[in-house]
């Protein structure tokens, strides 16, 4: 009724409100906890290339022969993160843009032997969870247990959200900050982000995955908008 429009009005609005300082929060919370990750050359692939600044990996067609000599390394065309992360909570940004094929996600240990850690190989089974992308589907996967997970849209940043103290691990889609799924993870050993671009078929899967910061997040997002 014409009565209780007004009122119904504000109702709406003042959901809008709570709507509004809940993403708010939620921004606030996961930008506090932002990241500037650097890749370590040292753990990729063969025939995977790292920039000079540390901040994109790529398939690389000619791998070098110090490359192929290095038998330490065994990570299923993926690389590790120099940081590793044991304690607090932690959020960091990767932008894959329109590729059509990646996998991003958390391993114990590090490609090249952690002797701190009980998981020292190296192996790709380390990686406990990852969420995966293969011409336009997803997957989502928690100690070897795949499933498929239902994206609205084409993801083109990434966020990773880990808190070590309440065993949680959460993707978003970077540019809304919705929840794409969330983990309960028991932790047992420091965890080090991991990046795999998938192999590259006649320069369709060639641009890089990029971790972004405060520094390059405004490239990122001028680029994305000029695509």
């Amino acid at each position: 009724s014409k009565s209780t429009a007004p009122q119904t009005r504000w109702r709406q609005s003042n959901s809008w409100l709570i709507l509004d300082e809940v993403v708010l929060q939620k921004t606030q919370r996961l930008w506090s906890s932002l990241r500037a990750i650097s890749l370590d050359p040292e753990t990729a692939h063969p025939e995977l290339e790292v920039s000079a600044d540390r901040l994109e990996v790529y398939w690389s067609k000619k791998p070098t022969l110090e490359k192929k000599q290095n038998t330490n390394i065994s990570t299923q065309y993926s690389v590790w993160a120099k940081e590793r992360y044991s304690s607090s909570s932690h959020y960091w940004e990767v932008a894959v843009w329109k590729k059509p094929y990646w996998l991003i996600g958390l391993s114990y240990g590090s490609a090249t032997g952690d002797q701190d850690s009980e998981h020292c190989n190296g192996d790709f089974n380390n990686t406990f969870c990852y969420i995966y992308h293969g011409n336009g589907k997803y997957l989502i996967c928690q100690d070897s247990n795949e499933k498929p997970l239902a994206v609205k849209k084409t993801i083109q940043k990434l966020g990773v959200w880990v808190d070590i103290q309440k065993g949680n691990v959460s993707f978003y889609d970077g540019d809304t900050l919705a929840l794409l799924h969330s983990f309960y993870v028991e932790f047992s050993d420091p965890v080090y982000p991991i990046f795999n671009p998938r192999f590259d078929i006649n320069g369709q899967n060639s641009q890089p995955l990029a971790t972004l910061n405060l520094r390059n997040k405004y490239i990122f997002q001028k680029n994305s908008q000029n695509a």
